[in-house]
Order: C-alpha cells, then structure tokens, then sequence
C-alpha cells in the first residue's frame, strides 16, 4: 500500500476567526487564604477536542487547560485553575490535508498536531495575562509536543501516523 505524501503546512492559509474564552476560573482553598504560599512548581493537563466543517474549511478547537501549584515536596498548595477556550479557524487548503470520502474523511495528523500547537501557544499567552495580579503570579503554558497530546479519538480520524508525519514527509 503506498503512503500519500503528506504536504507542507503552509502558516499563512491558517486563519484565526474568534477565539473565545468561555470559563476562566482560579480556586484557592481555605488553608492557601489563611497562608499564602507561591507555588514551587505547577503542574498542568491540557484536554482538546477537534470539531471540523469540511464544507466551511472551518476547524473549531476546543482547548482546556488545567493546573495546579505544589510545593518543594510536590504536594498541592491548596491553588488551581481551569480555562476552556474555543479557537475557530478558518483553512484556505483544508482539502490539501484530507483523505476519503463523507462520512470517512480522515485529516492530516501533521495539520492537526499544528492546530493544537498554535492553539496551545495563543492560550499561552491569554492565560499569561489573565493570572497576572492572581496567586499564580502570571502562569506560562510550557511549551509542548502537539504530536504528543493528540488522543486516541484524534488518531481515528487522524491520518499519517508514523514519526516522519513530525518532518511532514513519509
């Protein structure tokens, strides 16, 4: 079975049209109030969902970012948040990155894996700005392998899935 060849991202065809933050939230608990302790570490989850228009050449991220602080010990401080945000994007090329036909259309893993990293690095610095004046004392996603945190859900519907799909060859 030969591999179809899997095209180059091109940045400039990849559009943000809204992004959305639609639940920000910092919990604190009672014992941090009664004794604030800045946090050593922070330790974070990203959960993502795809939702794509095929017709629209549209893709909606739906992107939750989740992290709480620990001490030297790496017990939790009593100090978390949660953000949910929604990135719609609109994909000049979005044909270029599909296989199969409705409703067995599969999308380019290398697209996706790029969609989530430009998702992850515009929340990065949403959520920088928003937990600055917080006990976090303004929060900086780190920076991530978008490969790595695609799901087994993603990989149905995701084509390309060997390690070269990194270099956006096969």
């Amino acid at each position: 079975m030969s591999k179809k060849k899997l095209p180059i991202i091109d940045p400039e065809k990849i559009h943000f049209l809204n992004i959305q933050l639609n639940k920000g939230s910092i919990d604190a608990s009672d014992s941090f109030i009664a004794k604030p302790l800045k946090p050593a570490r922070i330790n974070f989850t990203f959960r993502h969902i795809f939702h794509f228009q095929f017709n629209e050449k549209r893709c909606l991220v739906r992107l939750q970012v989740h992290f709480f602080g620990l001490d030297n010990a790496g017990k939790p401080v009593g100090l978390s948040a949660t953000y949910h945000l929604d990135f719609l994007l609109l994909l000049e090329n979005l044909e270029d990155y599909l296989t199969g036909k409705e409703p067995d259309i599969r999308v380019s893993k290398i697209l996706g894996a790029t969609l989530l990293g430009l998702c992850i690095s515009t929340a990065r610095g949403i959520i920088l700005e928003r937990t600055f004046g917080t006990p976090f004392q303004g929060i900086i996603l780190p920076v991530v392998d978008p490969v790595k945190l695609l799901t087994p859900s993603d990989r149905e519907m995701l084509w390309g899935a060997d390690e070269s799909d990194k270099r956006g060859e096969s």
